[in-house]
């Protein structure tokens, strides 16, 4: 449930900045309609898609590298625990302990 929410959280975030940024784009572009000539708007409308797939790519490869992150954490956690496991049945895990429990030489 906490994920869902975060993620709805996160949804109505996202859409809010980009609904402002686009409102405060046009607010610009219309103002300076009459201003401007035909060259002059073109490269302005241009500047402003650019801008808004610069920011756009920016989020999207943040989010991207948290995911690729998150997957790599899992994998290597997941690695420890066979590692774990396998180390656990081929020493049979209770005499590991015994050992380690009677022993000086582990301690820290």
């Amino acid at each position: 449930m906490k994920k869902s929410v975060q993620k709805l959280f996160k949804g109505l975030l996202i859409t809010t900045v980009t609904l402002l940024c686009g409102f405060g784009i046009c607010a610009v572009s219309f103002n300076l309609f009459g201003t401007l000539t035909e060259n002059e708007m073109k490269l302005f409308v241009a500047l402003d898609v650019i801008t808004l797939l610069t920011v756009g790519g920016v989020f999207y490869y943040i989010d991207e590298k948290k995911t690729k992150s998150r997957k790599k954490e899992k994998e290597f956690e997941k690695r420890h625990m066979q590692r774990v496991e396998r180390a656990f049945r081929e020493y049979d895990g209770l005499d590991m302990v015994k050992i380690c429990a009677n022993s000086n030489d582990y301690a820290a």
